[in-house]
C-alpha cells in the first residue's frame, strides 16, 4: 500500500511539474497580446458603458527586437528647423539590385502594375480604411508630429550629451523618412513626409508623461500618450493644413544605457478609444542608440507591416514561416534592422530592404504570393 502511495505521490509531482512548465512556456508575446485584448475590452467598456465587448477586438501592437547591437554612433546629425518634405530626395539603395525574386522586387509577379493602376488601387484602399488609425495609408503627404518626452524615469536635460543625442535621433528620423519615400517610388507611389523640429512651427512638442514608457504592457502608458495628444495637438487642423489624413506621432525618449526595452509601436486596433498611432523611440537600449533602420521599421508598423523576425499574432505567422524568412529573405527591414552580413548597427545608411510582403501589408500592392502560400491573414488594406 505504501508503494502505491509513493507512486501516486510521484505521479502527482510529475503532473505538477508539467503544469508549471506549460505555464512558464507562455511567450512574452502571448502575454502581451492578452494584455492588449484586456485594453481593448476596457476601452470599449469606457466608450460604451453598459455594453458587453464583442469578441472582435484586436490589437497588432508590435515590439521591435534588438538584442544584438554591437556598435555605437559617431554621426552627430543636425536639427531640422524648417518644414521638410522628404519625397524629393532619392536615397541610394544598398541592397542587391540584381535580385529579381518575388520577395523584394517591385517588378515581380505580385507588383507588376502601372503607376496609374497602383494609384487607383491605393485610393480605393485608403477610402476603405479611412478613420482606422491616424496613419491611414502611405501615399501622398504624411505628417510626423514629434514629441520630445520626459517620463517617470527618463528625462531630457540641457547637457551637451542630451542635446547631441536628440539631434542624432532627429537625423535618424529624417533619414528614415527619405528612405521610405525612395522605397515608395520603387513600388510606384509618391510619399512625402512633412516634419519640423522647431516647436514654434506646431509639429514638435515638449512632453511630460507621468508613467514609465519602457513598461509598454502598462495600460497607463497609452492613456498618458493619448491624453497628451488630446490636450496639445490639434490633429484636425494639421490634417487640414497639410491636406492629409496621415499623422504619425514619434516620441523621443531619453532612456539610458541600462534600459533593456526596445522601441515599440502602437497600431490601430478595433475598439481603440482614440486612433493615435505612435512610435515610442527609446533612444538607448543595452548601451546602443536606435538607428535609421529602427525608425523606418517602427513607422512601417503604423501602416500595417508586421514583424517577420518572430511569430506575429496579427497575421497568424508561425515559427516555420519565421525560419523561411530567415533563410530566404533575412535582409527584410521587418526581419532585421542590422547589417545583413555583420549584424552591426548602421547609423549613416539603411541597407535593409522593403520586400513585396511589406509592400502588401502596407497597401502598396494588392497581392502577395507568399501570403497566399503560407495562409497568412490578409492585409488590413484589403477588404
Amino acid at each position: 500500500m505504501k508503494n502505491k502511495d509513493r507512486l501516486f505521490a510521484v505521479l502527482i509531482s510529475i503532473l505538477g511539474i508539467i503544469v508549471i512548465a506549460i505555464y512558464l512556456s507562455l511567450s512574452v508575446e502571448t502575454l502581451f497580446m492578452m494584455r492588449q485584448n484586456y485594453i481593448a475590452v476596457k476601452e470599449n467598456k469606457e466608450q460604451n458603458p453598459g455594453k458587453s465587448a464583442d469578441g472582435d477586438n484586436q490589437n497588432v501592437t508590435t515590439v521591435q527586437s534588438g538584442n544584438e547591437k554591437v556598435v555605437s554612433s559617431s554621426q552627430s546629425g543636425g536639427v531640422q528647423t524648417t518644414t521638410k518634405v522628404s519625397g524629393n530626395d532619392e536615397i541610394e539603395h544598398d541592397g542587391d539590385s540584381s535580385k529579381q525574386d518575388a520577395l523584394d522586387n517591385p517588378s515581380s509577379k505580385d507588383g507588376n502594375k502601372s503607376g496609374d493602376q497602383n494609384k487607383q488601387d491605393s485610393e480605393a484602399r485608403e477610402t476603405e480604411r479611412a478613420g482606422q488609425g491616424s496613419a491611414v495609408f502611405p501615399e501622398g503627404n504624411v505628417v510626423i508630429v514629434s514629441i520630445v518626452a520626459d517620463d517617470y524615469n527618463n528625462k531630457w536635460g540641457d547637457s551637451k550629451g542630451d542635446t547631441e543625442l536628440l539631434e542624432r535621433g532627429q537625423y535618424y528620423l529624417e533619414y528614415a523618412c527619405d528612405w521610405l519615400s525612395s522605397q515608395a517610388k520603387r513600388w510606384g507611389h509618391e510619399l512625402n513626409f512633412i516634419y519640423d523640429f522647431d516647436e514654434a512651427k506646431g509639429l514638435c512638442y515638449r512632453g511630460y508623461l507621468e508613467t514609465d514608457m519602457t513598461n509598454y504592457m502598462d495600460y497607463d502608458v497609452d492613456s498618458e500618450v493619448f491624453d497628451f495628444i488630446d490636450e496639445n495637438v490639434n490633429a484636425e487642423e494639421i490634417k487640414s493644413k497639410y491636406e492629409t489624413e496621415n499623422i504619425i506621432y514619434i516620441l523621443f525618449l531619453n532612456t539610458d544605457s541600462t534600459n533593456m526595452t526596445t522601441s515599440y509601436t502602437r497600431n490601430y486596433y478595433d475598439g481603440m478609444s482614440r486612433d493615435y498611432e505612435y512610435c515610442a523611440m527609446l533612444m538607448n537600449c543595452e548601451g546602443y542608440e536606435e538607428t535609421p533602420s529602427a525608425f523606418a521599421h517602427e513607422m512601417l508598423h503604423t501602416f500595417g507591416a508586421p514583424d517577420l523576425y518572430m511569430e506575429d499574432w496579427g497575421i497568424e505567422s508561425d515559427s516555420v514561416f519565421v525560419d523561411f524568412i530567415a533563410e530566404h529573405d533575412n535582409n527584410d527591414i521587418m526581419y532585421t534592422v542590422y547589417n545583413q552580413y555583420t549584424g552591426e548597427c548602421e547609423y549613416d545608411r539603411i541597407s535593409n530592404e522593403l520586400t513585396v510582403i511589406d509592400a502588401y501589408y502596407i497597401g502598396w500592392v494588392n497581392e502577395c504570393k507568399l501570403v497566399d502560400d503560407w495562409g497568412l491573414n490578409k492585409s488590413e488594406h484589403i477588404k
